[in-house]
């Protein structure tokens, strides 16, 4: 049974474009491609409180004095895009290359210092390490726990229109599913599918790797087209 919760809306630009020249990666296509992390690992790795974001931006959890956000990119250009936002949000740290971390795949890249924050990619993965503390050893052991073994996108979820007049979610597999606007079914019980009284806008599942997939839908709740990203943003 899945998780559900409404879901976030991205409020950052796509970045890639514009920070191109700070990052240093210009589409920079990787060898690698990783499953993901399994997500039922996190309680051995220390990890909790996993929260799941919006599907450009990944799933976050804590550990002692500190927090992770990992992202498993579908793509090198959603993975570019990933980074430069994250690279906008830390320019004022100014975190500097950090050789100890970078993989040995084309694209591998990091930044950051062994303590208190750690902005990886390595391969199609991007993960961001803020804490204070031990920041080498968190990422390390977080990028040593991800799956090599490449497998098929998970399906995005599924929206059936009821006979009854409502709209019921469902997903193939996975751990999570979340949605934004819509109308849930106020009579909802406990355990029981997603159902709407109005369709949402998308529906996101997460399987147990933490990949993403995505459903967009128009007013009437049929499947559509996803809207264009925003504009390019310059850095501050």
């Amino acid at each position: 049974m899945f998780r559900r919760s409404r879901d976030l809306i991205v409020r950052h630009g796509l970045l890639a474009g514009a920070l191109a020249g700070l990052i240093g990666l210009g589409g920079v296509a990787s060898a690698a491609e990783y499953r993901g992390l399994p997500l039922e690992r996190l309680p051995e790795l220390g990890l909790d409180a996993v929260s799941f974001e919006h599907a450009e931006e990944g799933w976050t959890a804590q550990f002692p004095k500190g927090l992770a956000r990992l992202y498993v990119a579908p793509d090198a250009a959603r993975l570019d895009a990933w980074i430069a936002r994250k690279q906008a949000l830390l320019a004022r740290r100014a975190p500097e290359p950090y050789p100890a971390l970078v993989g040995p795949h084309p694209g591998d890249a990091a930044w950051g210092d062994a303590t208190g924050l750690l902005l990886v990619r390595r391969g199609n993965i991007g993960l961001l390490v803020e804490t204070t503390e031990g920041a080498h050893g968190w990422a390390e052991a977080l990028l040593g726990a991800l799956d090599p073994a490449a497998q098929a996108w998970p399906a995005p979820p599924t929206l059936r229109a009821m006979p009854s007049g409502v709209w019921v979610a469902a997903g193939e597999t996975g751990v999570h599913l979340s949605y934004r606007g819509g109308e849930i079914d106020p009579d909802l019980a406990p355990g029981a599918p997603l159902t709407f009284l109005s369709p949402p806008d998308y529906l996101v599942a997460w399987d147990p790797w933490g990949r993403s997939s995505v459903l967009w839908l128009d007013e009437a709740g049929n499947p559509t087209e996803p809207p264009p990203p925003p504009p390019v943003q310059p850095a501050d």
